[in-house]
């Protein structure tokens, strides 16, 4: 069994009167529960705790049953910790919204599994799009340019990369015609990819819709490093509806499905 682990803290729950069970996603992309005793802090010393959604830990557990996944912290320590998120709150808003969509997305890790550090991890990419997210955003709140709308297009758009479901771009998801990245074009949930400007006038429904300027940004999004977006401002207008929408669609999941969707849109 692995006892070592590092992960970003996904949920937590209260559990009796001071400790806490928290999911933890994992470098590999999978999750774990994680019994933390004294985790909520207090006492008589009125210690401080390091279990916030958000912050990233490592940590130290021990074998459980094997029939038992959920695992016991004998140590931990915080590795990064968010310092302006919390104060902002359409940003906490926002990484509620992250980590409730990445949870649900992740799957169980079995650290019992002797065979595990093995196997070419094929989700690791979740943690990468969830920690670069966090790690961004709070970088902006820093200096001030913190736009809601930019860093959930961000995260949304890194998200369909990985996923294997990003928007076709280059070519109409209809007629298979080149896109002309000078002319209009509509995104399609149902066809998975934009429609050209020909083509959306006779499609039922969306003949006065334009989506040029997300064009544009998932163009500019899909061929930049997330670090190097910093100084990108999002140019579409009302980008977060559509691409949640896209997301939720692609993904098989309902609006009624997120606690914190509610608080952004």
């Amino acid at each position: 069994m692995q006892t070592k682990v590092e992960g970003l803290i996904l949920s937590k729950t209260p559990y009796q009167e001071r400790h806490s069970i928290a999911r933890l996603l994992l470098r590999n992309g999978k999750r774990i529960s994680v019994m933390f005793y004294g985790g909520q802090g207090g006492g008589a010393k009125k210690k401080g705790t390091t279990l916030e959604i958000g912050n990233m830990l490592r940590l130290e557990v021990s074998q459980g049953k094997r029939t038992d996944h959920l695992y016991k912290a004998r140590e931990w320590m915080a590795l990064w910790y968010h310092k302006q998120i919390r104060y902002q709150h359409k940003a906490f808003y926002l990484m509620c919204f992250m980590v409730e969509l990445i949870e649900k997305l992740s799957i169980d890790d079995d650290l019992h599994d002797a065979n595990r550090l093995e196997i070419e991890e094929a989700s690791s990419g979740l943690f990468s799009v969830l920690s670069n997210a966090i790690f961004s955003m709070d970088q902006r709140l820093e200096v001030d340019q913190f736009k809601m709308e930019g860093d959930l297009c961000f995260f949304l758009a890194k998200l369909l990369i990985e996923q294997g479901v990003f928007p076709q771009m280059h070519n109409c998801c209809l007629c298979s015609h080149q896109i002309q990245t000078e002319r209009s074009s509509v995104l399609l949930p149902e066809k998975g990819g934009f429609a050209c400007e020909q083509c959306m006038h006779g499609h039922d429904g969306h003949r006065d819709m334009d989506h040029f300027d997300l064009h544009q940004d998932l163009l500019k999004i899909s061929q930049t490093k997330y670090i190097e977006l910093k100084n990108y401002q999002i140019k579409a207008v009302g980008v977060e509806r559509i691409l949640v929408h896209y997301v939720l669609y692609q993904m098989h999941m309902r609006p009624s499905h997120f606690r914190s969707l509610s608080l952004l849109l």
